[in-house]
């Protein structure tokens, strides 16, 4: 038996972080298979699967980038893309002859979905995204036409894709160690994730920024994460708005860590104020595993992880208002925030830990 896994990304974020799940439940069915990974290219990710390699886990990791389509790369079909298009298929057509199975853990990855159309009972699709506007029409039209097994991280990501045949494994993690939350006088919030527009980092500090000095006064805010690739000007935009609304008393940001387990015992919130939905939200459970609250927009996978009042509290997707006054809530409620912690912490257990997500990974990739 052989195996390919076709991977995005090359750091340590949401989908990376479940690729090694993946592998794991491949090579728990598979035990004397033959796995190989390819990834765009060296990062932190491919140190973590040089491990594995040396564990037995896996037998190679390689590099190729061309076939991973970015957003810039729709919007613009820019001379890569459409080169890629023409004359880049002949290779990868030629690499998934040498496989009894490949799994394609994005649909970004467009030049194995573009194949997956044309070959049936050996590709495995994996959805991890959501995307929006002319991103959604371009992928459901390829989709439509695939004949690959389609598996996807939450039923929001399977509405969206409107397909009645997907299978649905929603996310599990890694437990953080729990701690009974005590608050003193300031809430913790913590944002952590890829800095950019979609994860609400701008939306947050501009809600922020119409509380009194006194309620200010209340609250510390920690971003942690960092941008994708060189957009740096992301970031950029965060620094300025923190200093413009004079936050710097309240929001400190923070590089991104593949351990941020100091982060999680920090916060007695985390805050997921997305301006697009989240196809799941794994710092959501991430962060319930450590007893934290969760604050969040109520649209995408977070619907399936969030018990509003329970574990934590839903906003109405970018109404800043509506999220000041959850904050102002919050701090005239703390007691509310430590039971939520340790709701939150039950319904982890219940649901997303590590071993139930490959349980089910493993039934799903071994039903017919």
């Amino acid at each position: 038996m052989k195996i390919l896994v076709v991977h995005q990304g090359y750091e340590m974020y949401g989908s990376d972080k479940m690729l090694l799940s993946i592998l794991k439940s491949y090579r728990e069915i598979y035990t004397d298979a033959c796995i190989d990974v390819k990834i765009p290219k060296p990062g932190i990710l491919s140190e973590t699967l040089v491990l594995l390699k040396e564990s037995g886990m896996i037998n190679s990791v390689s590099f190729d980038c061309s076939g991973v389509v970015r957003k810039a790369d729709i919007k613009r079909w820019n001379l890569r893309f459409l080169y890629f298009l023409t004359f880049g298929l002949i290779s990868t057509v030629k690499t998934c002859r040498q496989y009894d199975i490949v799994y394609v853990n994005s649909i970004v990855i467009i030049d194995y979905l573009l194949i997956s159309c044309f070959v049936k009972n050996k590709f495995i699709l994996h959805i991890h995204e959501i995307p929006m506007g002319i991103g959604m029409k371009f992928f459901k039209m390829i989709l439509s036409k695939s004949k690959a097994k389609i598996i996807a991280v939450s039923n929001e990501v399977k509405f969206f894709f409107n397909r009645s045949d997907i299978h649905v494994v929603q996310n599990g993690s890694q437990a953080f160690e729990f701690q009974e939350k005590q608050i003193e006088s300031q809430i913790n919030i913590l944002v952590l994730g890829r800095l950019n527009h979609q994860k609400g980092q701008l939306f947050l500090l501009n809600s922020l920024k119409v509380l009194t000095p006194e309620l200010k006064q209340q609250i510390k805010v920690r971003i942690v994460g960092d941008v994708f690739d060189q957009q740096y000007f992301y970031k950029d935009e965060i620094l300025e708005a923190i200093k413009v609304n004079q936050l710097e008393d309240v929001v400190s940001l923070h590089p991104f860590t593949v351990n941020p387990t100091e982060h999680y015992k920090w916060a007695h919130v985390v805050a997921l104020p997305s301006t697009k939905p989240e196809p799941f939200g794994l710092v959501a459970i991430e962060g319930m595993s450590a007893g934290c609250a969760i604050l969040c927009a109520y649209w995408g996978g977070l619907k399936e992880i969030v018990v509003d009042g329970y574990n934590g509290w839903f906003i109405q997707p970018n109404v800043s208002s509506e999220l000041t006054e959850k904050l102002i809530f919050l701090i005239n409620h703390k007691d509310r925030i430590l039971e939520a912690g340790r709701n939150g912490a039950k319904r982890y257990a219940q649901y997303f830990g590590i071993d139930a997500y490959v349980k089910r990974l493993k039934e799903t990739l071994l039903q017919d």
